[in-house]
């Protein structure tokens, strides 16, 4: 009886040991580091330079950091998900740039995110035609530039605007002339004569990174400003 008792008991109490939960808690974690490097075409990094963080619409701005000697930043540990990195207008050789560049952040995945801003450029080709002046001929080495719309002054006279440009050519024979120009930025196309003080805005430009855009103008003299 005793024998039959105690085993009772040992079951009684494994019974009761088996049916014992403890809650655990795991958290996982959902950020990650985010750095970036910002370089020109050689590689070199872009010292003191802001490099602005958006939502994914590009719409609210979450912070900035200017680049240290080496072109480097780092934001630090960054939330899972999608975000805009947008660096304000480095300037090499004169010509101001303005790179966005949409990222993902997945978690516990580091990121460095390497722009090389001079890869953020589209090209504009034009052809001029002057069928006012002299019907079905092209406009032959007609000179233009192209101005930043947030220093262009429609009253200036020529020699301002050209002062100005970030950019210059002459149509060749055929009247073409093309642009590499930096992206998501805009430019007001100003061209003029040789010789002349007279000139004419013809368009205000904006290219994507890696657009290619072909644009045709008939040029009438009797337009040119004064």
């Amino acid at each position: 009886m005793k024998k039959v008792l105690f085993i009772f008991l040992s079951v009684a109490i494994i019974s009761i040991s088996c049916t014992k939960t403890d809650n655990l808690t795991v958290t996982l974690k959902q950020s990650a580091n985010l750095s970036a490097t910002i370089t020109d075409n050689t590689g070199k990094g872009i010292a003191n330079t802001n490099v602005k963080l958006y939502d994914e619409l590009g719409q609210g701005i979450l912070t900035q950091l200017k680049t240290d000697v080496n072109g480097n930043v780092n934001f630090g540990e960054v939330n899972d998900g999608s975000y805009n990195l947008e660096v304000d207008s480095p300037k090499i050789n004169n010509i101001k740039y303005n790179p966005s560049k949409l990222i993902q952040v997945i978690s516990a995945s580091p990121k460095n995110v390497v722009i090389n801003v001079q890869d953020y450029v589209g090209t504009y080709n034009l052809t001029f035609t002057n069928t006012a002046n002299n019907p079905g001929t092209v406009y032959a080495n007609l000179n233009a530039i192209l101005v930043p719309v947030e220093i262009y002054n429609y009253n200036d006279l020529l020699a301002i605007q050209k002062s100005k440009a970030e950019f210059s050519g002459k149509a060749d024979a055929d009247g073409k002339l093309s642009f590499t120009i930096p992206s998501d930025r805009y430019f007001e196309l100003v061209v003029f004569e040789n010789g002349n003080t007279n000139y004419s805005d013809l368009y205000e430009m904006s290219l994507s990174k890696g657009e290619i855009q072909n644009s045709f103008f008939d040029v009438n003299l009797s337009n040119f400003k004064k």
